[in-house]
Formats: structure tokens, C-alpha cells, sequence
């Protein structure tokens, strides 16, 4: 039996496998070096896919002015190139908003590595190609081995070329297909050679650099074994997601110590995760002694653990060692990486001492020129927080004064105490640089006023060198213990400020009951305790009503916020889309939409590179989230509160008013044929109006009866009256619904197929009704002569029934709007017809309540339209009809067909 945390693994990676499928698919053509031939065997497979009539669109090809790859090229549409101007300068590059407009079912875009211009909405393509992918769109791709992030400082170690243009592992791993291109290298040379990957004025360069057949064979190496990787994870995920539980959850955490090499083991780490399938963690313990620049590098290597998948947290506590395996034990990790340079003899002994259930992993690693430099500069003077310096000379210049003036009555030993508390205070106070310059200082105040010779720097007793070396070891203890206790405490207090803030800001919101109300407690909390200012900008799920709320910070881009808000994604500093902007742009994401987007703005921009204040900004958005969401549904629950009262008190006043006119309608109607009928028989002048008044007081009786016939169908007491009714004797008693006069002036006919069973199980007054109101809608929009017909046929358990014209059909648009309460069709050269337009409403309503569904559609064979009852047959009838189709097969029944006036004279 897996264990729970396999269980939630296997569920949350079944769930990212469903998810991906909402994706559009990605393809890579991979291989070992440029001029395998990647380029080419994408387009030639583009050119079939093109054959099998696919949508393909070439968004962005770099054919190297080769001619067999230009070829592949004929008769594929190109997507013309945007251009971009930066300082002067034209950069061609990808048109990724005209790919979004276009919506192509595949498109093609090379060169996945590529660095885009300054000004583009990405910094490179591989995010380009991620958010084709979100949005549905399928894309082909090339890349080479030596782009791959994690692969990045071997590739520089085996053929001494720097790749500066990598692509995240993730979309290696996460393509829905790679293809292999390989090519031995003793052929790429010559296609090299012969002028078929670069031009030839460039050809001797590469072959003494980055095309030595020693490195291309490095490389081809690298890429089959990544092959082989990716082989091997996808066979781990398909036993996952077969429920086969022997595959590993525990976690690795990567321990980044302030030694040289963090990005080399941030990329060993990942290549490692991804070998075992196990997830990873990056984590930082700050404790001070970094300088500002070191910081900022460290910033940057969690930036990038983060873009190759990896969770990243900066710790802090009194002891390194215990806070890195507390985090490893919380977080479910079993391995604790560490770079060996980084582990002397006392820090691996704590490690060991605190890691008694856990595996301890030493890496080794190269620093790169930037982490030489940036190591050079930690240490010693690092520590100093504040300057100390002129603080340092004048306290022990004056404590030395005053010992020139004691020294006839204390003695050495005293004095030593003495002078020890300036290094104390000044190393407590400034730091550990100052503290030793103290140090330094007394020492050489205690020799000159103290040690035989006085007034010398020359020590007759050696014994007295032992002063200096220990106002040097408290001077240094005492600096790092203070600022390592400071820095946490500055650490703490800046958390529980942060938290004292989310928790008031949530209440406030709480509180809250305009949107306006909202935008101001954001902009006074984020000021007061983030040193923040905010824009708040709000949407109704679409990018056509975004509007601005408050307008605190200048310059800010509303084409950005409108790509949050139809992306629902973040934007800006610190982030991978127009990460050149000097804002972070968050959205603010509900549950079924995002309801606005809010605009972070500090006076130092990478202060956004650190985790913690990433974290703190997006709980702030998450909290405006939910607040936004709240009002919305405060709207909506009262826009619906009113139209429930609204629909109650119409519901009332339609029964009271039906109620009231049906009686004397009902004697009018006896009234009016009582005339009709007498004015008839004498051949009156006046029978055409008497007609005439008839035909009108029975349509207002009817549209009485369709107002509560629709009242009662709303009501919640209704019950549906059901029972088994011959199909035959319902289009009869709808028939007889129409006036004669009507219907004499078409050719209205009934059809009944042989399949179709004779009696269907429906509320027969309803049913009645249902095809009244749509013959009565043909005879009003069909001229004089047209045919009607009422048809009935079986068709997949189910029973469709058709009222049909050849009419002038339905009007163009969204057919449903048809059957809204009180919409109307105009008549083809009469203008408007009569009635209130409820007729297919209540129809629908009723088709509705018997579990059916009622679909209107103009005539694919000629003019006219239908609209058509789908009833379901009960599973039992269903399977007598089968029975009965059967039967009929052997028996050979005719078709019922029959002119309507031949049933009204039976009738």
C-alpha cells in the first residue's frame, strides 16, 4: 500500500498530465551542434503536415542562406517580421502578437535559444513559445545540447566554449515529443566544409574553435545521454500515472553556502533531480556577512533555481546547519547537498551532528569570473554595517588618554580589561571591520603605555604579544556574533511586520464594501509597511472594462496590465515577460476570472529578485483578490436577489391578470362565434369582420393561456402530469388549435415515420401547447401557399418531432436569442407581426420540463426552417422499439402520410 505522500504525488502529477493536454503541443528537433540538419527536417515535416491539410504558419526561420533549407520553404506561408527600435538600432525578431491574431493550428519557430531585442514583451524566445503553448496554439522548435540550462558549465568545461543563450530544462523534459537529429561528426565537418551550415568566410573560425571533431564528439555524447534521460523519466512518469508506487518522493535540498560556484550547483543539482525524478529545493542561510553585491549575486542563483523548477527559500536562525535541516525535515527532503568548498572542519561536524537522519551529498564546483570577483569583496569587511571607522580612532584614543593619566596606579593586567571595552562596544555597535581596527589599536595604545621600554613599540617580555592575538579573537567573535544576531533580528522584525500587515490588511478588507474602499487600504498599508507605492486597476474578467482606480504611480504601461488581465499572469520586474520594466505587475486571480491587476512600484527595482519580497507582494495581491471576489459576488447575490423579487411580483400580476381575463374572454369568444357564425349563414356584408373578430379574441385567448401556461411552468409547484399519448392524436387536437381560415391558406401535412413508436410519455396539455405555438408561429412568418408540415421520426433513442416551413427562414445571428421572453421575428415585407413574442419561450420552457430539448435551424435543402422536439425514449421503450424495428423490417409498414384537412374532416 503507497504511503500518503505517494498518493498526493500521484495525484498532483495526474493532475499537471490533464492540464498539459489544455496545452498546445510542443515538438523539439534536437540536436548535438548546429548543421545537423534540425532546421530542414522540421520544415520537411511541416511541409507534410501542410499536405494533410494543416494550418501552418512559419513564424520565424533562420535558414543560414542555405539552399536546400530555403527550398523547404516553397509554398509555406512566412509570417512577416516585426521590427524593433533600441537606441537607434533596427532588430528584426518574432511577431508573437500577429501568431496570438492569427491562431494557426501549427506554427514554426526556430532558433528556441534566441535572446530577443531590448523593448520585446520577452526577453527570450523559449517565453515567447510558452505563452503560444497557453494559449492552445502547436508549435515546432529547434535546439542544440548546449543550450540546455543545467548543461551549460559542462559544456563550457568539455569544449571551452561559453553558451550565453540557455533555455530552462523544464522545456525539454515537458515537450510532448523530441526528435533526435543526429549526424556523426566526421560528416558535419564536411557539410561544413563544403559551405552548407556557415558562410565560407567563416568556415576556418569554426572548425578551429567550436567544430573540432573532439567537441562535436563531447557533444553528440551529451545529447543521446539527455535523450536517454528523458527516455527514463518518461517511463518513471507512465508507472506514476499506472499507479505503480516505486517511484521515490523524497526531495534534495541544495544548501548555497557563501562559497564560489553557486550557479554550477544549481545546475549539478538540477541535472541530478532530473536523473532520480525527485523534487528539489534551493535555499540560502543569510546571516549577515555577505556584502550587498555577494547578496545580489545569490539573488540571481535562486532566480535561476527557480526558473530550472526548484522550490527556493532564504533562511535565517542563530545556527546555519540546524535551520537548513529543519527546512529539509518540513519540506519531506532526504539528501542535503552542499558544496564541498564550503564545508570546513568545524561546519561539517555541526552537519553531522544535526543530520543524523539525513544524507549529506558534497558537490564540487567551479566559480565563474563574476563569483571570483564578488568572493574577493565577502569576508572581513563585509560584515561592516555602518562606516566605524573615525568612531573607532576617537573612542580608543580617549580610553588610552585616560590610562596615559592612570598608569602610575594600574596595573598591565587591568589595563588589557580596560582597553577591551572599545573593541567590545565598537565591534557590538558597528561591526566586526571596525571592531578589529579597534583591536589593533588598544593593542598598540596597551605597548606603547604599558610594556617595558614605554613610549615604544619594541617588548622586552614576549609574553605580552599574546594581547594583540586576543583583542584580535574577541574583536572578531564579537563583530560576527552581533551582526548575525542583528541581522536576525532585522530578519525577524521584518516578518512579523509583514505579517502583522497581511493579518490587519485582511481584516480591513474584510471590512470592506466599495471597490474604492479597497484601492485606498491597499495603497496605505503597502506604502506604510512595504515602502511601496500601488496602482490598482480593475477588470470584469475581459480586457474591454479595465479601468483604472487609483493613479499613485507615473508612466505605468496599460498595455501590460491588459496582457495580466487576458493572461492572468505576472509582468514586469523581476519576472520572465518585459522583465525591463520597473514595476511588478501582479494579477489579481479569482476563481473563475481575474478581477483586476495591481502595480508594485519600490525605489530600488531588484529589491523584487528577493524570494521573501516576492512572496510578500503576492500575498498582498491574493488578499485584494479575495476581497474583489467578494464584491463581485455581494453584486451579483443582490442583481439576483432584485430579479428573483422582480420575477415574483410579474409572476403574481400574469396570474392575477390571466385569472381575471379568462372568464370574460371565454364568453366573448362563445360571442364572437355565436356571430361569426350567424352573419355567415345570413350571407352578411359584415361576415368578413366578424371573421376577423373572432380569429382576434381567440389569439388573445391563446396568448391568456401562454401567459399562464408560463407563470405555472416558473412556479415551484408544478408537477409534470405524464402519460402514454398516441403521437397521431396530439398533431390532430394541435391542428384543430388553428383557426380553419389559416388553415386553408397553406398545405399543412402530418408525417410519421414507421420507426417511430406510436405513443410517446409527455404531459399531453403541454405537449399540445408546445406544438400549437410553433405551427401558429409558421402560419404568422409563412406566406399564403406555403407548406407546413408536422413530422415525427426515431433517431437514437430518442423521438424527434418537427414542425417545418419553406418559409422565409430564421434570421441571421445567435438563433437561441428566438427564444427569449418577448423577442420577435420581423415577417419578410409586412414589418412586424403580432404577439408579445413568448411563444417559443414557453415551448422551450416546456420541451424543458419533459427533459427535452427544442433547437431551431433553417433548411439545409431549401428555404424555410424547422424546429425540432428531442424527446428521450425511457430505456424500456427504447428497447421495444428496437423490437418493433425488427418487425416492421419483416412486415414492410407503409409510411403514414396524410393532408392535415383529411384528419380535422375525421375529427
Amino acid at each position: 500500500m503507497p504511503d500518503n505522500a505517494s498518493n498526493t504525488k500521484t495525484a498532483d502529477q495526474i493532475l499537471k498530465e490533464v492540464q498539459k493536454e489544455r496545452r498546445g503541443k510542443l515538438k523539439l528537433f534536437f540536436g548535438a551542434a548546429p548543421g545537423v540538419g534540425k532546421t530542414y527536417a522540421m520544415l520537411q515535416e511541416v511541409q507534410e503536415k501542410r499536405a494533410q491539410g494543416l494550418d501552418v504558419l512559419v513564424g520565424w526561420v533562420d535558414t543560414h542562406a542555405r539552399k536546400d533549407t530555403e527550398a523547404m520553404l516553397a509554398g509555406l506561408e512566412v509570417l512577416p517580421r516585426k521590427t524593433i527600435v533600441h537606441r537607434g538600432f533596427k532588430y528584426q525578431e518574432f511577431d508573437i502578437d500577429e501568431v496570438l491574431k492569427r491562431r494557426p493550428g501549427l506554427v514554426v519557430v526556430d532558433e528556441l535559444a534566441h535572446s530577443n531585442a531590448p523593448g520585446s514583451r520577452h526577453p527570450k524566445r523559449w517565453q515567447d513559445v510558452e505563452e503560444l503553448l497557453d494559449a492552445g496554439i502547436n508549435v515546432y522548435t529547434a535546439l542544440n545540447v548546449q543550450h540546455l540550462e543545467s548543461l551549460n558549465n559542462v559544456v563550457e568545461r568539455m569544449i571551452g566554449v561559453t553558451v550565453n543563450e540557455t533555455v530552462p530544462d523544464r522545456l525539454f523534459d515537458e515537450a510532448n515529443e523530441v526528435r533526435l537529429v543526429d549526424l556523426p561528426p566526421a560528416d558535419l565537418i564536411a557539410r561544413l566544409k563544403a559551405g552548407k551550415v556557415y558562410l565560407r568566410q567563416t568556415i576556418e573560425a569554426a572548425l578551429g574553435s567550436f567544430f573540432k571533431q573532439g567537441n562535436l564528439l563531447a557533444l553528440r555524447e551529451l545529447s543521446l545521454k539527455r535523450m536517454a534521460e528523458r527516455a527514463d523519466a518518461e517511463t518513471n512518469a507512465r508507472r506514476v500515472l499506472s499507479q505503480t508506487p516505486d517511484l521515490t518522493t523524497e526531495g534534495i535540498v541544495l544548501w548555497l553556502g557563501n562559497a564560489s560556484g553557486a550557479e554550477e550547483l544549481v545546475r549539478s543539482c538540477s541535472r541530478l533531480s532530473a536523473t532520480q525524478q525527485r523534487n528539489w529545493h534551493v535555499v540560502w542561510y543569510d546571516d549577515g556577512t555577505a556584502g550587498e553585491k555577494r547578496r545580489l549575486e545569490m539573488m540571481h542563483c535562486l532566480a535561476l533555481a527557480e526558473e530550472l523548477g526548484a522550490a527556493t527559500q532564504v533562511l535565517s536562525g542563530f545556527e546555519e546547519e540546524r535551520a537548513v535541516c529543519d527546512y529539509a525535515r518540513t519540506h519531506g527532503a532526504s539528501t542535503i547537498a552542499v558544496s564541498k568548498a564550503y564545508m570546513n572542519f568545524w561546519r561539517r561536524r555541526r552537519l553531522m551532528n544535526e543530520a543524523e537522519d539525513l544524507r549529506i551529498l558534497e558537490m564540487t564546483a567551479l566559480p565563474t569570473e563574476t563569483e571570483k570577483d564578488t568572493v574577493q569583496t565577502t569576508g572581513l569587511f563585509a560584515i561592516t554595517e555602518r562606516d566605524g571607522w573615525w568612531q573607532s580612532c576617537v573612542v580608543t584614543a580617549v580610553v588610552a588618554l585616560i590610562l596615559m593619566w592612570l598608569e602610575p596606579y594600574i596595573k598591565p593586567a587591568n589595563a588589557v580589561m580596560v582597553l577591551l571595552i572599545p573593541t567590545l562596544i565598537i565591534s557590538m555597535r558597528y561591526g566586526r571591520a571596525p571592531g578589529v581596527l579597534t583591536a589593533l589599536l588598544s593593542s598598540a595604545a596597551f605597548i606603547v603605555l604599558f610594556v617595558e621600554p614605554p613610549f615604544s613599540f619594541a617588548v622586552d617580555d614576549p609574553s605580552y604579544l599574546i594581547v594583540p592575538f586576543v583583542m584580535l579573537l574577541v574583536a572578531a567573535g564579537t563583530g560576527t556574533l552581533f551582526a548575525r544576531l542583528r541581522r536576525i533580528s532585522d530578519q525577524a522584525n521584518d516578518r512579523t511586520a509583514h505579517m502583522r500587515m497581511l493579518f490587519t490588511l485582511s481584516r480591513e478588507l474584510g471590512k470592506s464594501l466599495m471597490v474604492e474602499e479597497v484601492a485606498e487600504i491597499l495603497e496605505k498599508h503597502a506604502f506604510s509597511d512595504l515602502g511601496a507605492k500601488i496602482e490598482l486597476w480593475s477588470s470584469g474578467g475581459t480586457v474591454s472594462d479595465v479601468k483604472r482606480l487609483t493613479a499613485n504611480i507615473k508612466n505605468v504601461d496599460r498595455a501590460i496590465v491588459l496582457w495580466c488581465v487576458e493572461h492572468g499572469d505576472e509582468a514586469g520586474r523581476g519576472t520572465h515577460t518585459l522583465p525591463y520594466s520597473p514595476y511588478l505587475y501582479l494579477p489579481l486571480r479569482g476563481q473563475m476570472r481575474v478581477h483586476g491587476v495591481i502595480v508594485f512600484s519600490v525605489d530600488e527595482p531588484d529589491r523584487w529578485l528577493d524570494p521573501e519580497m516576492r512572496r510578500v507582494a503576492t500575498a498582498v495581491a491574493d488578499l485584494a483578490a479575495l476581497a474583489l471576489e467578494r464584491l463581485h459576488y455581494i453584486d451579483v447575490s443582490q442583481k439576483t436577489l432584485v430579479e428573483m423579487e422582480s420575477d415574483r411580483f410579474r409572476h403574481a400580476l400574469i396570474q392575477e391578470l390571466g385569472d381575471e381575463l379568462q372568464v370574460p374572454l371565454s364568453d366573448l369568444t362563445e360571442g364572437a362565434e355565436a356571430l361569426s357564425a350567424k352573419l355567415s349563414v345570413q350571407n352578411s356584408p359584415e361576415a368578413a369582420e366578424g371573421r376577423k373578430l373572432l380569429s382576434d379574441v381567440r389569439r388573445m385567448s391563446r396568448l391568456t393561456g401562454n401567459l399562464l401556461e408560463m407563470s405555472r411552468l416558473q412556479s415551484s409547484g408544478f408537477e409534470l402530469e405524464a402519460k402514454k399519448t398516441p403521437i397521431a392524436e396530439l398533431f390532430e387536437e394541435s391542428l384543430d388549435e388553428i383557426a380553419p381560415s389559416q388553415r386553408q391558406q397553406f398545405h399543412i401535412v402530418t408525417n410519421i415515420a414507421k420507426d417511430c413508436p406510436a405513443e410517446v410519455s409527455v404531459d399531453p396539455a403541454l405537449i399540445r401547447r408546445l406544438l400549437v405555438n410553433l405551427l401558429d408561429n409558421a402560419v404568422k412568418y409563412c406566406s399564403a401557399g406555403c407548406t407546413i408540415e408536422l413530422s415525427a421520426e426515431a433517431s437514437a433513442g430518442n423521438v424527434l418531432i418537427s414542425v417545418s416551413d419553406n418559409g422565409p427562414g430564421l434570421p441571421g445571428g445567435d438563433v437561441n436569442r428566438l427564444f427569449d421572453p418577448f423577442k420577435r421575428g420581423v415577417k419578410t415585407g409586412n414589418g412586424a407581426v403580432a404577439g408579445v413574442g413568448l411563444g417559443l419561450a414557453i415551448s422551450r420552457t416546456i420541451a424543458r420540463v419533459h427533459g427535452a430539448q427544442l433547437i431551431g435551424k433553417n433548411n439545409a435543402d431549401g428555404p424555410g426552417c424547422t424546429f425540432t422536439l428531442i424527446l428521450p425514449l425511457p430505456e424500456e421503450e427504447e428497447a421495444e422499439e428496437e423490437a418493433k424495428e425488427k418487425e416492421t423490417e419483416k412486415d414492410g409498414k407503409p409510411l403514414v402520410t396524410a393532408p392535415a384537412e383529411v384528419a380535422a374532416d375525421k375529427a
